[in-house]
């Protein structure tokens, strides 16, 4: 039925429903290099009061770890927290004779059910604290045009949570803006976003607020408390390779204009810390400098070491993202 709604979820039973969400455990961080294993341990993935909540914690505070283990101990996920998603780049095992183990526990959560064009809505708020990474984003379910970033990307919301960070022009690019992106392209290397910001002149995003995708074969859009932020449109007669006027070898030509995001996509939902990614940019003007580059051989190690600037910024369940509910409706 036009704008049914295709799942809801208000998160007001004790634990989340398995039915509903896949809980990722896994210390594999991918390319963005994160310093997060994501768990299932109660501290990390929660309900409380009608709320769900993903949180970071210290890797040290589990009662799995001391801080010698970090530097010279062995990380078994599976053994750690009963099973491991994701084996891939060190996700089931590591070893900190291969780099500092993890210092950040998390939590990341993968909708069980998908949508193909429709409406879906989080009411969120993010974190506050230095070093966070919060999003909610969408990939595909089966990948039909290939790996990465072929079959596409869709980023509602990402957020670098630091209080200070302030670009050359003076933008503020902390905690008073919020990301939203399309990944798209023919390989790694040829990544192609659409992208844009919304910023906050006064005060920050650390509230709730409404973080909406709306998608059609035409259009994508995704909005903040109704305030568009990103959007592509293929007119007619158009594709998302022209438009885009991207070059090499087409992936979409048997797709439609809107192609790749012309097929089933479920929604994430994930904290992150640290990385070596843009999000946290080497050249962005910080609070106190910067504890790791982007281009460090054990980034985690020189994060880990410059706590005693970041573990200040964070504060209680103020590091948690906080979701209310979120729903998706079709078309």
């Amino acid at each position: 039925m036009r704008g049914a709604v295709a799942f809801r979820d208000d998160f007001t039973n004790a634990h989340l429903n398995p039915n509903h969400w896949i809980t990722q455990v896994t210390s594999g961080t991918g390319w963005r290099n994160e310093f997060q294993v994501y768990t299932n341990d109660q501290r990390n993935l929660y309900i409380k009061n009608g709320h769900l909540y993903l949180k970071p914690t210290l890797t040290i505070d589990s009662g799995h770890f001391t801080q010698h283990d970090l530097y010279h101990g062995v990380m078994d996920v599976k053994k750690t927290w009963g099973t491991c998603t994701y084996a891939p780049n060190r996700g089931c095992l590591r070893d900190a004779k291969d780099g500092l183990l993890l210092p950040i526990l998390s939590a990341r959560i993968d909708s069980i059910a998908t949508l193909k064009y429709g409406q879906i809505t989080v009411r969120a708020q993010i974190p506050r604290g230095d070093w966070i990474w919060p999003a909610i984003w969408l990939m595909p379910k089966h990948s039909i045009y290939g790996p990465w970033p072929k079959s596409g990307e869709i980023d509602m919301m990402e957020a670098a949570c630091n209080e200070h960070a302030v670009w050359d022009n003076g933008q503020k690019v902390g905690i008073q803006r919020v990301q939203s992106t399309l990944h798209l392209g023919t390989d790694h290397a040829h990544d192609h976003q659409v992208y844009d910001w919304a910023f906050k002149s006064k005060g920050d995003w650390h509230d709730f607020h409404d973080y909406k995708l709306y998608w059609t074969p035409d259009h994508v859009i995704m909005s903040i408390d109704d305030q568009v932020i990103t959007r592509m449109d293929i007119p007619d007669g158009s594709t998302v390779w022209d438009h885009y006027k991207l070059h090499g070898t087409n992936p979409w030509k048997h797709g439609t204009k809107i192609a790749p995001f012309d097929q089933e996509f479920y929604l994430i939902l994930n904290v992150a810390v640290g990385g070596t990614y843009t999000m946290f940019g080497d050249n962005t003007h910080y609070a106190y400098p910067k504890p790791w580059s982007n281009n460090d051989t054990d980034p985690a190690k020189n994060f880990w070491a410059g706590r005693h600037n970041w573990l200040p910024t964070w504060h209680g369940d103020d590091v948690a993202m906080i979701v209310d509910y979120v729903e998706m409706r079709h078309l």
